[in-house]
């Protein structure tokens, strides 16, 4: 039993001062439509889900608050962030002119989930990873 807890100490040290987070992504779901929120929009029982298999890593530097999206082997995007982290769950806000997207990465190891966001007009634009790896490091 200690052994355990002093792993998942060293663990969550090491995520601690971890400095970039590489997200590494296979395959995803998609849904989309209009709602007044995000809250009640993953509410919805009703959503419709379309699997499909993507190439990606997003490689996120909390450090300097930056970002690099690439997508079959190609720089797809990049650019600044800012980002909130509670209890072990991180919200990263890519900071574009105009546009509000952002993702919630949780990074624990027992549950680890990454969820992708995009909301304009009411219209909401949501992605599961559902095959992915995240390497925290620095």
């Amino acid at each position: 039993m200690k052994t355990i807890f002093l792993t998942l100490s060293l663990f969550f040290v090491n995520l601690v001062s971890s400095q970039v987070i590489k997200i590494q992504v296979s395959e995803v779901m998609d849904t989309y439509g209009y709602d007044t929120s995000v809250t009640n929009f993953l509410k919805d029982t009703n959503l419709i889900f379309e699997t499909r298999e993507v190439n990606g890593t997003y490689d996120i530097d909390l450090t300097h608050k930056t970002f690099i999206h690439i997508k079959d082997n190609v720089v797809e995007s990049e650019g600044a962030i800012s980002f909130e982290c509670k209890n072990g769950i991180i919200s990263v806000n890519f900071l574009f002119d105009g546009y509000n997207i952002w993702m919630v990465i949780n990074t624990d190891i027992y549950n680890e989930q990454v969820t992708w966001f995009s909301v304009s007009n009411n219209f909401i634009d949501l992605t599961k990873f559902t095959r992915f790896i995240i390497v925290k490091g620095s």
